[in-house]
């Protein structure tokens, strides 16, 4: 527990950005450190991609189309994490069912929902013999269990004996386009075509520091944060988001009913507009350290 308690870490990435009137050069300028580790293989690599509309330097994730962060002609963006509350595990009321395909199933209120199982096949490589099937037994699983309420989240502990479980609901369990986000930035020219682009990225929330040709400084945030029942309600049902929830009623996220545009996750999320931004800030700049914009997650 000692990191997650730890206040006075210095890790994390930082960006700026100062408006035309706070320049030399009379030009918006933005500055970005991700921050990340010296990993093998690396996180980042540079990228100069031309070809038709598209003249993007800056820097991509192995195997992924595109310039994740960096600028072409017209635009420059950046990135640092936005801790947005996106994942909540519950305890699952969690019983033996013959007429489940898993042979369980969870209750939510007072209704049993079946558990999937998803066959899983481990593989290693083995020197000498190439790459080897890894058998069921010990620590290795025959199958995944899925709990379809949470978003297809995984049961990731079972005591049918105690009729206990504990799962995860995540929002990029579901599909999701993040990819879109970054070959449609790699060809924007403004700031409503960035906005567009914006609406794809649907999980892995970030604070994203924008500067373009026109004069145009921005700072939004991104990522759908799903909305829960009873907080919308006005009031707590047990415990917090923050905690282990009841996963038997009462802290459900909401069914999508008001879907945003181009959403993706099946639930009712925060509007884009409701979420923290700042367009040519009268201040003329900001600066972001991972910081929790809105402050209500690193301090619950």
């Amino acid at each position: 527990l000692a990191p997650a308690l730890d206040r006075e870490g210095d890790r994390g990435s930082n960006e700026w950005g100062v408006t035309p009137s706070l320049s030399a050069s009379g030009r918006p300028m933005i500055a970005n450190d991700p921050h990340l580790g010296l990993d093998t293989p690396s996180t980042f690599y540079p990228i100069h991609l031309k070809g038709g509309s598209m003249d993007v330097y800056g820097e991509g994730f192995a195997g992924i189309p595109g310039v994740i962060l960096g600028h072409n002609k017209f635009i420059a963006w950046g990135a640092t994490t936005n801790p947005m509350d996106v994942t909540d595990t519950f305890i699952e009321q969690l019983i033996a069912d013959p007429s489940s395909p898993s042979g369980l199933a969870i209750v939510h209120e007072g209704v049993r929902e079946p558990v999937e199982a998803i066959p899983e096949t481990f593989r290693v490589n083995t020197l000498g013999a190439g790459v080897v099937e890894v058998p069921p037994g010990g620590g290795i699983p025959e199958a995944t269990l899925v709990v379809p309420r949470r978003n297809n989240g995984p049961l990731v502990f079972a005591n049918v004996a105690a009729s206990m479980g504990v799962s995860v609901q995540f929002t990029g369990f579901s599909a999701t386009r993040e990819v879109e986000t970054f070959l449609r930035w790699n060809r924007a020219r403004n700031l409503g075509e960035f906005m567009e682009g914006l609406q794809s990225f649907d999980f892995g929330s970030q604070n994203w520091a924008y500067a373009d040709v026109h004069g145009n400084l921005a700072y939004f945030t991104s990522g759908e944060m799903p909305l829960r029942e009873d907080l919308e309600a006005g009031a707590v049902d047990g415990l917090p988001p923050f905690f282990v929830r009841d996963g038997t009623g009462g802290n459900e996220w909401l069914p999508v009913a008001h879907p945003q545009p181009n959403q993706a996750v099946p639930y009712e999320i925060l509007p884009p507009d409701e979420m923290p931004q700042v367009v040519n800030p009268p201040a003329g700049w900001f600066v972001n350290a991972n910081n929790d914009p809105a402050g209500t997650t690193l301090d619950n």
